[in-house]
């Protein structure tokens, strides 16, 4: 979806040339960002091929885990999130349905 650019006049005064921001943030999936830009793109191909379930591996605290279980919610998709990290003192993998 096209996202607004934000002109950031205190900042372009600074440097001198005119400087803008492209607000992917307000993209509306999960917080947005670049991340979501990619995952357009990937999730669209996985939906036109017949997918219906998307399995994905992350750190614990992965903020991309968090988009694309939002993206697959959002395109009616099975999401299943394969996490890795630490807990305590323990490494353990863990596995959240959505």
């Amino acid at each position: 979806m096209p996202t607004p650019l934000h002109e950031v006049p205190l900042l372009s005064q600074a440097l001198g040339p005119r400087i803008f921001f492209k607000r992917d943030d307000l993209t509306g999936l999960a917080g947005g960002g670049n991340k979501t830009r990619m995952l357009e793109f990937r999730l669209v191909n996985a939906v036109k091929e017949g997918a219906d379930t998307v399995i994905a591996g992350y750190g614990v605290q992965s903020n991309h885990a968090r988009q694309i279980a939002a993206a697959c919610c959002k395109l009616g998709l099975d999401c299943y999130l394969v996490l890795t990290g630490e807990r305590s003192e323990t490494s353990f993998p863990r596995v959240i349905s959505f």
